[in-house]
């Protein structure tokens, strides 16, 4: 039994200053309690309202199935109301820093007025369309949000992540934005001048330099190793990953080992797919697995003809051979500094 619902202990909450409440399906509504700073309701079924709580700072108030609005709280900072089915609406909270809503199936906006928030995780909210110009707002995640087109001008942005938005078409200029992820986007085409983009994950035929280059056929190796884990895939995957043409692709002069790859791949996902699904139509015909193997393996003839890209293919082999020499005397040395 919770404090709330004993009735020997009421006389607690008077000059209460934090209160933990968990797992407990008598309580229906939190009262008012002038003196409370900090609240946490946690996995409480039946909660259906909070009261006005002038001094609260923070509030969690996570899986709480009934929970239907939250009150304006005028001192709150943080706000963790994730995974509340019922939530449909939040107030305007002029001095909240952090919002966590992920989850929250029925949230439609998230409410203009937001001057302080400099986090938001809005993952997985199933109904929201749109999002409010936000200015001191440095931190977005906003996968999975199936109904979400448009990311609006957000001035102080840093990170962001937009991924499996199918209706996401227009990503603005954000000046101070240096990690995007915004992959499984079909409808973005294209990503405008970002000058300060350092880390990129986005869908294959996003024109960008940080999505070509030394490093991408590496980043789409692990954005390979990701859609696996899906378990609708992950047969396809594992049996793909023993035929030769898996050992041909990890051992082809452009990877090299499983950590470090080199030159430019564009559509790493889309052919891995397609050759998945060629070892699992010939994973009873080894001659037919064979031949897939010497195709991937194989190098375009034009590109073996012509002297530049012999010239390329060949350095990059030299930088393979120094790479592994290097890591090979590192091994050495960690072993006789044991």
């Amino acid at each position: 039994m919770c404090i709330l619902c004993d009735p020997l202990r009421q006389w607690e909450l008077e000059r209460a200053t934090q209160l933990v409440i968990t797992r407990c399906p008598r309580v229906t509504v939190i009262p008012s309690l002038p003196t409370l700073e900090k609240l946490w309701c946690i996995d409480c079924p039946n909660l259906t309202t909070i009261s006005v709580l002038p001094k609260l700072t923070y509030l969690r108030c996570n899986d709480c199935p009934s929970l239907e609005d939250i009150p304006v709280l005028p001192n709150l900072w943080k706000l963790d109301c994730s995974d509340c089915p019922s939530l449909a609406t939040l107030p305007v909270l002029p001095n909240l820093e952090t919002l966590e809503c992920f989850d929250c199936d029925l949230l439609t906006t998230i409410p203009a007025g937001l001057t302080e928030l400099t986090w938001l995780n809005c993952r997985s909210c199933l109904a929201l369309a749109n999002l409010p110009v936000m200015p001191k707002l440095g931190i977005l995640y906003c996968d999975n949000c199936p109904l979400l087109t448009v990311i609006p001008v957000l001035p102080a942005l840093e990170r962001l992540s937009c991924a499996c938005c199918p209706l996401l078409t227009t990503i603005p200029a954000l000046p101070l934005l240096d990690h995007l992820w915004c992959n499984d986007c079909p409808a973005l085409k294209n990503l405008p001048v970002l000058p300060r983009l350092m880390v990129l994950e986005c869908d294959p035929w996003i024109d960008h330099p940080l999505n070509a280059g030394p490093f991408a056929r590496w980043r789409a190796t692990q954005r390979l190793q990701r859609w696996s884990r899906n378990t609708a895939y992950r047969r396809r995957f594992q049996t793909f990953t023993r035929t030769p043409a898996y050992s041909a692709y990890l051992s082809g002069p452009g990877h090299i080992g499983h950590r470090f790859a080199m030159g430019q791949y564009r559509a790493l996902d889309e052919d891995v797919m397609l050759m998945a699904e060629a070892a699992e139509a010939n994973a009873q015909a080894p001659v037919e697995a064979a031949a897939i193997a010497a195709a991937a393996a194989a190098a375009p003839p034009a590109a073996a003809a012509d002297p530049a890209a012999q010239a390329e293919l060949e350095r990059r082999q030299g930088v393979r051979r120094r790479m592994e020499q290097d890591h090979k005397e590192q091994g050495k040395e960690k072993q006789q500094r044991k």
